[in-house]
């Protein structure tokens, strides 16, 4: 069975940052014998993307794991009215089309 990806807490990210920032000399690669010494299994890969995506790390929440990303914010008011119209057409038995929708959400 494949090894399975284990995520990182963006606190520890940062960790490495400042690190490569001051210590490594702005050299990624060289976090990663630094950091396997103290127990961390962690490439060197993982440590240049890290370094790519610095700005974004540094400006995110530290207790969390992941960047911001995944679903749009949801409209809200709009969204729901949209819904009722939804369902209330189908409710008589119309056809709700991608088109109809579209056109009702401008």
């Amino acid at each position: 069975m494949p090894a399975r990806r284990k995520s990182v807490k963006l606190s520890i990210k940062r960790q490495a940052i400042e690190w490569i920032a001051s210590e490594g000399g702005g050299v990624p690669s060289r976090a990663e014998a630094h950091f396997r010494a103290l127990g961390w299994c962690i490439s060197a890969a993982e440590f240049r993307q890290w370094w790519r995506n610095r700005d974004q790390i540094l400006a995110g929440q530290g207790n969390r794991r992941r960047l911001d990303g995944g679903r749009r914010p949801v409209l809200g008011e709009a969204e729901d009215v949209l819904v009722d119209l939804i369902y209330n057409r189908r409710h008589l038995m119309e056809k709700v089309t991608r088109e109809w929708i579209a056109a009702q959400a401008r």
